[in-house]
């Protein structure tokens, strides 16, 4: 396929619209893009900082593109110093051997056969806007209801695709825990209510805080809370109420007896999370679940309706934390000590299901997997950016099933630009 302006062409490699499999330069060196780098907008080289890796070995640099390789010459890039940090010269058509030793040995990447998306449609998406980051979108007008068919049919390898990459995740877990039940599940719930930004000092939390160190405490609230949060790192030497002075006596005896390091305090973060969210309400979570420890093995082969994953997830604080997210401050805005609706959903797609389908594979019960894929169907659809995006083509989801694929479809095909590997994209765009 031939293009016309170079612009488009910078346009596909930035965005990786083109088949990568099996790269080869004209001389036969394997190439693996690691990155495409910056584009440059001054003079120079049109790619800044691109990662390529060529025969297994990583280069640094910068990537220039034409339109044919015999432009290099034309532009008299040969005689600018600014281009001597080229790795990599990409073209739509090598129609030069070259003779001078130093461009003899610059790689080139010719792609001409591995573009799938004319140049008219390749234009149109880099010059107009994509709402809601839908790449296609000016090809789907009109087409609201070949939309829906192709996200129907394809929903489920969507979420296939995505509950495999998550549930991996906990497989990989439960390896390191050795097939401990409990200190997987403890250290996946703790995973989960810290995502994403809190994830480090959460695992630093459960690493040093194991269930021997708190099972005598499981039927004390006020020891566990002072315990887990003491740990955390989150108790201050001075007080604004008693609950705050009980806690730190209590940790300051515990950290004495089993002679406990807290994690620093500086490692939680606080800034763009919702109060909700904050470290010190989701660390008394913690220690809410823990005090359900020990969980029975067998406890996802009994479960049959979503009704037992409710029950699981029946998680209450104590009173201290009504109306309180940190420490000592009491919110303007009233929140009780049940586990959030909103989170409660959270916990059920992201560490349930993927969790029920990593033991299922750990323990060779393909039952149970399939039954973790099932509850998805059991489970309320999320509302969320990703899923409100999928309104303007009157898409509806009734289940999780239905949310995951559209949160799979946006994160990891839109988001990512993989036009050319998307049911949808395949269809308007090649």
């Amino acid at each position: 396929m031939i293009y016309q302006k170079e612009a488009s062409f910078q346009y596909v490699w930035q965005k990786g619209l083109f088949d990568q499999r099996f790269l080869k330069t004209s001389c036969g060196q394997s190439i693996e893009i690691v990155n495409t780098g910056i584009l440059n907008k001054d003079s120079g080289p049109d790619f800044k900082l691109a990662k390529i890796r060529i025969d297994n070995i990583l280069h640094v640099g910068d990537v220039e593109i034409h339109l044919k390789s015999s432009d290099w010459i034309r532009h008299g890039h040969q005689y600018d110093e600014n281009y001597k940090n080229v790795i990599l010269h990409v073209v739509i058509e090598n129609d030069l051997i070259p003779t001078d030793h130093w461009l003899a040995n610059l790689p080139c990447l010719e792609l001409g056969d591995r573009l799938k998306i004319p140049e008219y449609k390749i234009a149109r998406m880099a010059s107009t806007y994509s709402p809601n980051g839908f790449h296609c979108y000016h090809q789907i007008i009109g087409k609201n209801q070949e939309f829906r068919d192709v996200f129907s049919d394809w929903k489920w390898d969507l979420v296939l695709e995505r509950m495999e990459r998550k549930s991996k995740d906990f497989y990989d877990l439960l390896k390191k825990c050795k097939g401990d039940f409990n200190t997987w599940l403890y250290q996946s719930f703790a995973s989960i209510i810290a995502y994403p930004l809190n994830q480090y000092p959460m695992q630093q939390l459960t690493d040093s805080l194991p269930f021997d160190v708190f099972k005598s405490y499981l039927k004390d609230s006020l020891s566990m809370e002072a315990l887990f949060l003491g740990q955390a790192g989150l108790l201050k030497s001075e007080f604004n109420d008693t609950y705050e002075q009980d806690v730190h006596d209590i940790y300051a005896f515990m950290k004495h007896k089993y002679r406990l390091e807290p994690v620093p305090s500086k490692l939680w973060k606080y800034f763009r999370l919702r109060p909700f969210a904050f470290p010190d309400r989701r660390v008394a979570l913690l220690a809410a679940f823990a005090s359900g420890m020990p969980y029975p093995e067998d406890m996802f082969i009994k479960w049959s309706s979503i009704k037992a994953v409710n029950d699981f997830l029946n998680l209450k604080l104590s009173k201290y934390w009504n109306g309180r997210y940190r420490i000592g401050k009491q919110a303007d805005k009233k929140l009780g000590v049940n586990l959030g609706e909103r989170l409660r959903l959270q916990l059920s797609i992201n560490m349930i299901v993927p969790c029920m389908i990593a033991y299922g594979n750990y323990t060779g019960n393909k039952l149970l997997s399939k039954r973790g894929y099932s509850l998805l169907e059991s489970i309320n659809c999320e509302n969320n950016q990703h899923t409100r995006s999928f309104d303007m083509f009157d898409v509806e989801f009734s289940t999780a099933l239905d949310s995951q694929a559209a949160v799979e479809l946006k994160k990891n095909y839109c988001s990512k630009y993989r036009c050319l590997e998307c049911q949808l994209g395949q269809r308007l765009l090649v």
